[in-house]
């Protein structure tokens, strides 16, 4: 638990407010602590409040309570919070933990002097979770500065062999360009094309290297990207009469990852599919809640028909470099999975009972209803 923890204390009932300062005032003098009616707790829930444990007071017999801890849940990421009640009976205390609250107490049946106890244990959870979520973070970014540096390494190995050619070029250019045709023509063209790739590559390492690490932002939905991706791929589908199809579940959460990134990634995953589909293909994008998530995730679902990735392969496609499509970089995959890692979220190769590659993305969200 934290030294001096935050605490939003939430009561309608001055009284029963004031008590509820007053124990934790002398069972943590080290906290900060709030006290604010239940009307004016969304105001102080804002997303980025630093609020470590909210303690919400509720009468015995108002029908409040639930609906205000759905709200407050929605709108900040206070975790946990705990319930002071005058009286509570096993229904509504089980609509109460339905609804988010971790803990709740009965003042009527000795619920107070247990309420410093539940607390400890809240803060001691929230400090948990906190430090979790930094390490997570840390190790999101440590993942992403190797994969940069393994990027990084096999750039400068794939810079070498055009910039040789140039170099030779250049080294020739003097003493060949007025009596050699062929060397004109042909090398002149290769030049051009090397220099081509050179551009190329320096792209690719400047998308992958601008993956955003302070990523969090206002909640939006992923609907929004459903037009400008349907024109992407239209455009990139280059006569295969292609058909594709986007679909989102009903009541999605929205995400909090970066849209521009989330954006990209879809468009590499768009782009590959596009290049493996047979002419007349279909190409899916499905999106969906996560299974066995409870803090919130989408999962997104990018399904082609093509010839599929050998079971030899489905790891090392993420690899920088390594492709199997003709005239390809092999950076598409690899900037995907680090926009997938850097959201706190992961990009895999599934099998499916048909034909065509899967790739899956999963992404975190808003709480339910953000």
């Amino acid at each position: 638990m934290r030294e001096a923890p935050s605490i939003l204390v939430a009561d309608d009932d001055a009284g029963r407010a004031d008590g509820l300062r007053a124990q934790l005032v002398a069972e943590f003098p080290q906290a900060f602590v709030l006290v604010v009616r239940a009307a004016e707790a969304l105001r102080a829930t804002s997303p980025d409040a630093a609020w470590d444990l909210l303690v919400l007071g509720i009468g015995g017999s108002a029908p409040d309570g639930e609906d205000l801890i759905k709200a407050l849940l929605q709108a900040s990421s206070i975790v946990p919070v705990l319930v002071v009640a005058e009286v509570l009976e096993s229904a509504r205390l089980c609509g109460l933990l339905q609804a988010g609250a971790t803990e709740a107490f009965d003042l009527s049946r000795g619920g107070g002097v247990l309420l410093p106890l539940g607390i400890r244990r809240a803060l001691d959870h929230s400090e948990l979770a906190r430090r979790n979520a930094t390490l997570e973070s840390q190790l999101a970014q440590a993942e992403h500065a190797s994969s940069i540096n393994t990027l990084m390494a096999g750039i400068a190995h794939n810079l070498n062999n055009p910039l040789t050619t140039v170099q030779t070029f250049l080294d020739l250019l003097p003493e060949r360009w007025e009596c050699d045709p062929e060397f004109r023509g042909g090398f002149f063209s290769l030049v051009r094309e090397e220099a081509s790739r050179i551009q190329s590559l320096i792209s690719s390492m400047m998308l992958a290297v601008t993956v955003p690490s302070g990523w969090r932002q206002e909640p939006w939905p992923l609907t929004d990207l459903f037009g400008e991706l349907d024109l992407h791929a239209r455009a990139q589908a280059n006569g295969k009469a292609l058909q594709f199809e986007f679909r989102a579940e009903a009541g999605l959460p929205q995400l909090v990852a970066a849209r521009e990134a989330v954006k990209q990634a879809l468009i590499i995953l768009l782009d590959n599919a596009i290049a493996f589909s047979p002419p007349d293909g279909a190409i899916s994008l499905n999106a969906r809640r996560a299974e066995a998530a409870p803090a919130g995730a989408l999962t997104i679902e990018v399904a082609d028909q093509g010839p599929g990735v050998p079971a030899e392969q489905r790891e090392r496609i993420f690899e920088p470099f390594f492709t199997t499509r003709s005239g390809g970089l092999g950076i598409g995959l690899f900037v995907a999975r680090s926009v997938a890692r850097v959201h706190g979220g992961v990009l895999q190769i599934r099998v499916g009972a048909g034909p065509g590659a899967r790739f899956v993305l999963e992404l975190p969200s808003a709480r339910p209803g953000g």
